[in-house]
């Protein structure tokens, strides 16, 4: 789980009890704290993610909204961000 932009997001391995969702499917976003979650369009896994059969798999976020993701399993690492995040609030001009 990691705090990015104005959400939590989380994703995860074998679900519990009765649930049918394949292990690291899906971004779940929480935009109450972690009270309810939901999947959300705007957020999913890289292509060809996968865990390679392990169940630890680390995600993080950067001083420049850089959201990464670490397989425990293959050793892989990605690196993504949302556009809307990469932009500074206050730049008003886009001069060289």
């Amino acid at each position: 789980m990691a705090s990015y932009g104005d959400v939590l997001i989380a994703f995860g391995g074998r679900g519990l009890g009765t649930s049918t969702a394949k292990a690291y499917s899906q971004i779940y976003v929480s935009s109450d704290n972690g009270l309810t979650w939901h999947s959300d369009g705007s957020y999913y896994l890289p292509e060809g993610f996968t865990n390679g059969g392990s169940d630890v798999t680390a995600m993080t976020v950067d001083d420049d909204n850089h959201l990464w993701i670490i397989c425990g399993g293959t050793g892989d690492v990605w690196r993504g961000r949302l556009n809307r995040l990469g932009w500074d609030e206050e730049q008003t001009s886009f001069t060289e």
